[in-house]
């Protein structure tokens, strides 16, 4: 087998991803594991940053951001929202609920967005972080009276800040993508149907089951048609048409259980019975 990610004919599977007949990630973990890990974390984090949040800020700046006050608000947003779509995605990865993973999916997608949102407003604060040192005035006019970073700016820490941000923030978030793709390929798992299912009429009954009298009219003309026998109370020029009109001297052809006798022609009575 190629590179492919397929399952080969003898079960064997390539290392993009599969280990045996069960997808993976980091070559280690099952995507259930990793979305109920993920979505675990999810709900640990939002819990941490609505008990503990200002203890913290400054360490978790370097991983998410928050630099900018928009920022941070935004991650804190998103964050302790955590709490409640980490646990549609811990209880869709556990009991397979596709819609519950599908909204967690989607807080994930969320998520990542808000990563690119955070550079565009964090990273021009940090590369004129020094202005705050040497022109706090200006800095303010320019940024907002920003506090955490006039400390950060007065503490002539903004080279290691700088360093950190574009360092362990790409990580962290190729780390999210990662679970967000172990999300996406599990849904798809879960979701994935036959191609015979998708091309039913899912609207129209499936005619698995048909059950008809043999003593109906309908079915006793179609008999007698069939063998070229007329019916009693009606002309063979009838049948040839599909006439199924009674004349007044036929009698009630519900109660006659009739039926053609292939080998003489004639009609004989037979039992009702199902045809399934």
């Amino acid at each position: 087998m190629g590179l492919t990610g397929k399952p080969g004919p003898e079960g064997e599977h390539s290392a993009n991803g599969w280990v045996g007949r069960h997808q993976m990630i980091f070559m280690c973990m099952p995507l259930r594991t990793a979305v109920f890990m993920c979505s675990v974390g999810c709900m640990l984090a939002g819990f941490v940053v609505l008990r503990w949040q200002p203890l913290i800020e400054r360490d978790r700046r370097p991983f998410v951001g928050g630099y900018s006050e928009q920022s941070r608000i935004l991650i804190d947003l998103l964050e302790t929202s955590g709490l409640l779509w980490g646990f549609l995605g811990a209880g869709g990865a556990l009991y397979l609920k596709a819609s519950w993973l599908r909204a967690f999916y989607c807080y994930q997608g969320v998520r990542l967005l808000a990563w690119f949102v955070m550079y565009a407003l964090d990273v021009p604060l940090l590369s004129n972080c020094e202005l705050g040192r040497d022109d706090p005035k200006a800095f303010t006019a320019l940024y907002g009276p920003n506090q955490a970073m006039l400390k950060l700016a007065a503490s002539g820490l903004c080279d290691d800040e700088r360093s950190l941000l574009y360092m362990l923030s790409p990580l962290a978030m190729l780390l999210f993508l990662q679970f967000f793709l172990a999300t996406q390929r599990l849904l798809a798992e879960i979701d994935e149907e036959p191609a015979y299912v998708h091309n039913m009429d899912k609207a129209a009954p499936s005619g698995s089951y048909y059950q008809q009298s043999m003593g109906s009219l309908s079915a006793t003309a179609e008999h007698f048609a069939e063998a070229g026998v007329p019916l009693p109370g009606m002309g063979k020029a009838s049948l040839a048409a599909g006439g199924m009109q009674m004349n007044p001297a036929m009698p009630l052809m519900a109660s006659m259980n009739l039926a053609p006798d292939f080998g003489t022609g004639r009609a004989i009575s037979m039992p009702l019975r199902s045809m399934a």
